[in-house]
């Protein structure tokens, strides 16, 4: 049921302000909004209602146009300043005659107005109408969001994706060139991944990646710290702040992590379970240089690291 289907008497839920200088005409209508079910805070000028707003959330102003001292304009633009429409809905209350100061509000960003004397109904078709509309814009913030969230995590392993490891790495190069401070990328690859698949069949070749993504996501505790999948069965950490040493006793942890899962591998000539090779490289970045030179690096010793018999680090000698 939508809320503009409900009908006076039902409890209904949000947490309102009304900031009017007629105390008789502001406790009549909070009054009326509380039996209803709703939250409601009384304001009897515009300064004491900005220093509410700061204060607390709301989710709906009802904000007198005339007056004393700050006038409705005046509160409503420093309200504007900070929340938008979507963020704070205010619904001005003014004469019935007075369509100059209507369009006026409007103008200034109100997002709705009611006319005094206040017609209850009316005014409280008002609130539900914003209500529900501010629920909407929060529902669609929350589902963006979620939908971000996603889009950096790799559907099968569950940790950060190719994409997301590509943004980091920029962002923490550049905090790392203006602080001249260390960054470390290890890159580490799936010993015999092929074969593995080739005899143990696709759905165990999954399985092996999620447990090697696990192993290497719990062993890297650090917030600071990424890890990803870079692409098939190689994966990628990301340390910023972090040295050459550091980093290498890093990459020995990640390898001795899957070593010990212990998975067997009958057609690797690494080791009789599943191993992964681990290159590691380090940089203090210069401006205006590019990350990708770091990856290159740590990709050449993970080259290296095959090369000499796999199931083993190896440590770039450049970045």
């Amino acid at each position: 049921m939508s809320p503009l289907d409900r009908t006076p008497g039902r409890l209904e839920h949000g947490d309102l302000l009304v900031v009017d200088d007629d105390e008789m005409a502001r406790d009549v209508l909070t009054r009326r909004l509380e039996r209803l079910g709703y939250t409601v805070t009384a304001a009897a000028d515009g300064r004491q209602a900005l220093e509410l707003i700061a204060r607390q959330p709301f989710d709906v102003v009802l904000l007198d146009i005339k007056m004393p001292g700050l006038t409705g304009f005046q509160v409503l633009q420093a309200i504007r300043r900070i929340h938008s429409v979507t963020d704070l809905p205010v619904v001005m209350v003014t004469s019935s005659d007075d369509s100059d100061s209507i369009v006026e509000a409007l103008q200034l960003g109100a997002n709705d107005y009611v006319t005094k004397p206040i017609d209850f109904p009316v005014a409280l078709a008002r609130i539900r109408t914003h209500l529900l509309l501010r629920q909407m814009v929060l529902a669609l913030e929350e589902a963006n969001q979620k939908l971000e969230r996603l889009s950096f995590l790799d559907g099968l392993t569950n940790i950060a994706n190719r994409r997301r490891f590509d943004e980091f790495l920029h962002i923490e190069w550049r905090r790392a060139a203006r602080e001249a401070a260390p960054l470390s990328v290890i890159l580490a690859d799936i010993d015999f991944f092929k074969a593995y698949n080739d005899t143990y069949g696709h759905e165990a070749g999954d399985e092996i990646l999620k447990k090697v993504a696990g192993a290497l996501a719990v062993t890297v505790n650090r917030p600071a710290d990424l890890v990803a999948r870079y692409g098939g069965e190689e994966f990628v950490v990301a340390l910023p702040g972090t040295d050459a040493a550091g980093a290498l006793v890093l990459a020995e942890r990640l390898r001795a992590a899957v070593e010990a899962l212990a998975v067997a591998h009958s057609t690797s000539r690494a080791a009789a379970h599943v191993t992964i090779s681990v290159g590691v490289a380090t940089t203090i970045p210069e401006r205006g240089a590019a990350p990708e030179a770091l990856v290159a690096a740590a990709d050449q010793a993970l080259y290296e690291a095959k090369h000499d018999g796999r199931n083993r680090v190896r440590a770039s000698g450049r970045a």
